[in-house]
Formats: structure tokens, sequence, C-alpha cells
């Protein structure tokens, strides 16, 4: 599970986001040696490497960026039928009103449970500079993209994408 802290929401609201079993294995050797509480990447810079690697879409003309990852959340979530509320305080959608405000407050392990409940089967692809990681992520070619896109001076132009 990863904590969002009110100040790195847009919404400031502090809330869990789980992360599926394969993208935990593909950022762990961005982890390597850091501490639970020390930031993992520099958000404005991991959104201008993602910038600058101009990642192709596959459905449409145009570039990825990193809003296309909450939306492609939205509309995967509705395929495949996930709880909405379970889903809105994930990405912190529809959550102003006074249910959210005094009542809803879901426990971390809750908040898991379902989301691996509908989303433990969805299987992601990460590409990098040609190189089709799918789910295995441990060839040294892996680690290094997985640092590159993690890391806080972005030198490396390898591209890594999830599908």
């Amino acid at each position: 599970m990863l904590r969002v802290e009110s100040s790195q929401d847009k919404i400031r609201m502090a809330h869990f986001v789980p992360l599926h079993p394969q993208v935990v294995k593909a950022i762990q050797t961005a982890l390597e040696g850091r501490k639970d509480d020390e930031c993992a990447f520099g958000y404005n810079s991991f959104q201008t490497w993602i910038k600058r690697q101009k990642i192709p879409m596959s459905r449409f003309k145009g570039h990825f960026v990193l809003g296309d990852l909450r939306k492609f959340a939205e509309q995967r979530g509705d395929i495949i039928q996930s709880e909405q509320s379970n889903r809105a305080y994930v990405l912190t959608h529809g959550v102003s009103g006074v249910d959210w405000r005094h009542y809803k407050h879901p426990l971390p392990d809750t908040v898991y449970d379902v989301y691996m409940k509908y989303w433990a089967e969805v299987s992601f692809e990460f590409q990098c500079g040609g190189l089709v990681l799918h789910p295995d992520f441990s060839s040294a070619r892996a680690t290094r993209c997985v640092r590159a896109a993690f890391s806080t001076d972005n030198r490396l132009g390898q591209s890594l994408v999830s599908v």
C-alpha cells in the first residue's frame, strides 16, 4: 500500500493506494536501500521524464501523460465492474460529499482486499527500450529501466510504460 499524504493530493485528502503485485515487483529495484518514509521519486521529475519519452498510445494518436493512469483506472474499473466506493477513495474522485467527510473512512486492509478482488487478474506489460517485461522484471536491463524512471536525474533515455 502506498500512503498519499494530504499535502500530496490534489484535493488534500490523505488516503491509501493499493499497488498491484506486478507493480510492486517492477519498482522494488528503485526502492532498494531507501527508508520507508523516503520518497521514491520527485513527482515533477517523474512527470518530466514521462513527457520526454513521448510514449505512443496504442488506441489513439498521442503520447502518454500521467493523467492517463487515472483515466485508465476509471475506465478499466467500469469494465471489470470494480466496487465504485473503493475506486472513488483510491482515485479521490467524487469524495467531497457529507458521507465521505463524516462516514466513509475505509481501512487500508479493506481497501487492498477490495482492490485485489477486482484487479488481481489484470496483467500489466512494461516496455523498456524495445524489451517487453511481463510479468518477470528480473533482468539487468529491466532493473536499469526502472531505476531510470524513478531516479531524480532521469538521464537514461529508456521508456517504461504500462499497458
